[in-house]
């Protein structure tokens, strides 16, 4: 990895505390950020890779970075979320030009749990 990509990672992980910090403040259950560290695997004697790099169209040098919030409810999601993206102190990193990442590269989505352990 060379040193801009370490550098963009770790204003990366600082600018992903703010919001982390905000929103648990505000009732998340759970913030987690993962950076990919394993996207291939061998099994039979083949190797598979992970479908991550190829959705987010990830360019050489950049790495995969995957997030998941945990709301109580399809109410408190909507509810901390418009309290998170209204939090003032998070108005200068909201702004796309400020992001340390290409937002185009960012896909989101809600889920509905199916199994819990």
């Amino acid at each position: 990895m060379d040193s801009s990509c370490r550098s963009r990672r770790r204003t990366s992980c600082a600018t992903a505390a703010s919001p982390a910090k905000s929103g648990v403040s505000t009732g998340v259950l759970e913030y987690v950020e993962c950076v990919a560290d394993q996207l291939t695997s061998k099994h039979g004697g083949k190797t598979f890779t992970c479908l991550f790099p190829k959705l987010a169209k990830v360019w050489s040098g950049e790495v995969v970075v995957f997030s998941r919030i945990t709301y109580k409810s399809k109410a408190d999601q909507k509810r901390i979320m418009n309290k998170v993206i209204g939090d003032p102190r998070l108005a200068k990193m909201m702004d796309p030009a400020n992001m340390p990442f290409d937002v185009s590269h960012m896909a989101w989505a809600g889920f509905k749990p199916i199994v819990q352990a």
